[in-house]
């Protein structure tokens, strides 16, 4: 399949790129380009994949998550850098006064001013960060609809690995369709109902699940049903899963970790390597500081406050990058996706290799590998803050 580009005038290089801009959700088929080239490449295969209610109740959860994780990061950012900014000015704040005739209206009102400013910032920082904690409607609205966005990914999926037999019947003979489609309405209207009446509990759930057996949305489903016999239209059936269940989980990722500034690893490496290099200097500026009275000279001076004042805006910047790794949770998330694009490998791997029932299994296993990826995902930005 073949996901919609960008223009070139869209962007300026690579670098300044974000892949998931106009990431297509191609695996569902959101896209009217990707549904035209999946017809084209499976034929058979359409009718069975293409799903317009369940797409139109993806778009009504994902496009919501979507704006709330704008709103609810950009808060936080603000938050860390409101935070950062008061810690630097305080650090300053002597350095600065210093600066004007001891004997001015500004020096006298100076330093007040300057401080009264930076308490402010720190109170503005403290709330916004508390809000978020406490209240945070922003965040609970993205991780709960991100998680039913998901889910009805996997109920998609799980779906069809879950009536193989009837599926494979409804390729085989057209007047069959109609069955098939009554049937996954049949699930689907039980999903739905479950969404209604759960929408608000389940990231509480998420947590209290620490063995990650809540995977199939359909409790009959926990048990493997039986394999169909081997015919071409199961065959061309697994073709179309792993086109659309692995492969495009394995480039989604891919783009994820690809270098760029919107790359999560590529960020968190930024920052550690940022954080790293002024922890140095901030210990240079310390063995400065302390040299510099051991010779005797004069701790109020202008130079002298100065290299004390870029020595605590090195550390509000320090402490800044901290939270807003936590926050944006940069290096797990790094290493949540390495872990995950590793096992899909993995699965996809044994499945080229596979026999019937091992196919059906590491089909099944996918499932599962998904719905743990997803609440890791969850918990983790849950239990994120961005607090000074």
């Amino acid at each position: 399949m073949s996901a919609q580009l960008p223009n070139d005038s869209q962007y300026i290089t690579p670098i300044l790129h974000n892949p998931m801009s106009v990431w297509p959700n191609d695996d569902l088929l959101l896209n009217p380009a990707d549904r035209d080239d999946f017809a084209r490449q499976h034929p058979r295969l359409a009718p069975i994949f293409d799903w317009p209610e369940m797409r139109d109740l993806f778009v009504r959860h994902n496009d919501p998550a979507v704006a709330a994780r704008k709103q609810s990061r950009r808060a936080g950012v603000r938050a860390v850098y409101l935070g950062g900014l008061s810690l630097a000015l305080s650090a300053l704040n002597p350095f600065l006064v210093s600066l004007v005739p001891p004997s001015g209206e500004i020096a006298q009102y100076g330093q007040i001013i300057l401080g009264v400013l930076s308490a402010g910032l720190a109170v503005c920082s403290t709330l916004m960060g508390v809000a978020q904690v406490m209240s945070g409607d922003q965040k609970q609205r993205w991780l709960i609809n991100r998680y039913w966005a998901e889910r009805i990914r996997q109920f998609h999926f799980q779906a069809v690995i879950n009536n193989l037999s009837a599926v494979v019947t409804a390729i085989k003979n057209g007047t069959e369709l109609g069955k098939w489609r009554e049937l996954r309405e049949g699930e689907f209207k039980s999903f739905q109902y479950a969404e209604q009446k759960d929408i608000a509990t389940v990231l509480n759930r998420l947590e209290q699940d620490l063995a990650e057996d809540n995977v199939w949305l359909n409790k009959s489903w926990a048990a493997a049903p039986a394999a169909p016999s081997e015919s071409d239209d199961l065959t061309e059936l697994f073709s179309g899963l792993e086109a659309l269940r692995f492969d495009v989980q394995i480039r989604y990722v891919g783009d994820k970790l690809n270098g760029g500034i919107f790359s999560p690893k590529t960020r968190a490496g930024w920052f550690l390597r940022t954080s790293d290099i002024l922890t140095s200097v901030i210990v240079l500026l310390t063995a400065a500081t302390g040299l510099s009275l051991a010779f005797g000279a004069d701790s109020k001076s202008s130079w002298f406050l100065l290299i004390v004042g870029l020595g605590g805006v090195l550390t509000a910047a320090v402490v800044s990058l901290r939270v807003l790794n936590e926050g944006l949770q940069l290096r797990a998330e790094t290493e949540r996706y390495e872990w995950y694009v590793a096992s899909v490998k993995s699965i996809k791997q044994r499945f080229a290799k596979a026999q019937l029932a091992e196919k059906v299994e590491l089909l099944r296993e996918m499932e599962r590998l998904s719905y743990q990826e997803m609440r890791r995902f969850l918990i983790s930005y849950k239990n994120a803050r961005f607090i000074m």
